[in-house]
């Protein structure tokens, strides 16, 4: 494991300890925080802890390297693991510039037996489940299947032990929240073309973000605020005749303009419902993982996904100073 931060404490730990009989065992743990360490020696009796990713590889015998870092270090580590012979359970963002990505890239070429899997926890929601059931079934018949998200915080994660999401060169909202709604839109359909992107930034107001794709034969369209009085989630799918609205903690189906059914659902805005999706993440990589068609799924589903984030961020300024109000 490389990152002690709040991924790893409130995702990746709980869930591993969850399915401690699955076959599956933490061997190490790195983090070059001593503070962080101390956490992991602490909570993770007997397992070794070091510095630094690269000894650990070298010193202690594994076969998959989770990485959980800041994001400008997702794709060193990642490629790192693939140099060292291990698969990779990477967290978002895999890679922010496209020289990142070639990099991981060129790692999968010259070992093209390893797995990278992506931690895009936001496909086992149930309440995804059952929207992405009937958005298949639309694009099987032909009909155009668009998404609408607005993702709206009041401020960035609070409780993260890295600023990064208040740093506009590390992603900002694009990077943390519009990468899970492009792995959900690539779950219907693999066409992911960046179409117009805007971004504003200030250090006082926060981050607001625009953006367009085309998916398919349909759209996806995002919108995201750090400045909102209270978080939420909103997505909005139309799937031919049907429209589903997922709002927090409600998902409200109409067809043809007449609402038809409602259920409860799990609010993505809380945190606490996203960090219970690692749970099924991890269960479905000790039941695949073998699988080398599922391994190379996953494979496509990260080096697909970032490749949309990366196109993202490159048609929406980086720097600070070229953001408008």
């Amino acid at each position: 494991m490389a990152g002690i931060g709040t991924a790893t404490v409130q995702g990746h730990l709980p869930a591993l300890a969850r399915l401690h009989r699955a076959g599956a065992r933490l061997v190490a743990t790195a983090d070059p925080d001593p503070d962080r360490l101390a956490v992991s020696a602490a909570r993770l009796r007997g397992v070794p802890t070091f510095e630094t990713v690269e000894e650990m590889l070298a010193e202690v015998p594994s076969e998959v390297l989770v990485v959980a870092v800041h994001p400008e270090a997702n794709a060193t580590l990642t490629a790192l693991g693939l140099r060292h012979g291990r698969h990779v359970v990477c967290e978002k963002p895999l890679a922010l510039r496209r020289s990142q990505l070639e990099t991981v890239q060129l790692e999968l070429r010259r070992h093209p037996e390893l797995a990278l899997v992506p931690v895009h926890q936001f496909r086992f929601s149930p309440t995804w489940s059952r929207v992405a059931r009937w958005a298949r079934r639309a694009r099987r018949v032909g009909a155009p299947v668009s998404m609408r998200v607005e993702v709206r915080r009041d401020g960035t994660d609070r409780r993260a032990v890295s600023r990064w999401r208040d740093d506009p060169a590390a992603g900002g909202l694009l990077a943390d929240h519009a990468v899970h709604y492009l792995s959900l839109c690539w779950q219907l359909d693999e066409e992911l073309e960046v179409l117009a992107g805007s971004r504003s930034w200030d250090a006082d107001r926060g981050e607001s973000v625009r953006a367009d794709l085309r998916l398919g034969c349909g759209g996806f369209r995002f919108r995201g605020t750090t400045a909102a009085e209270a978080a939420s989630n909103r997505l909005d799918l139309r799937a031919g005749p049907m429209r589903f609205r997922w709002w927090d903690e409600t998902l409200v189906l109409a067809v043809a303009g007449c609402s038809a059914a409602s259920w409860d659902a799990e609010a993505l805005s809380q945190r606490a419902s996203t960090d219970a999706l690692y749970l099924p993440f991890y269960r479905e990589l000790f039941r695949d993982f073998f699988d080398r068609a599922w391994r190379r799924r996953r494979t496509e589903e990260a080096l697909g996904v970032n490749k949309a984030l990366v196109a993202l961020l490159e048609s929406v300024p980086q720097d600070e100073r070229e953001m408008g109000p």
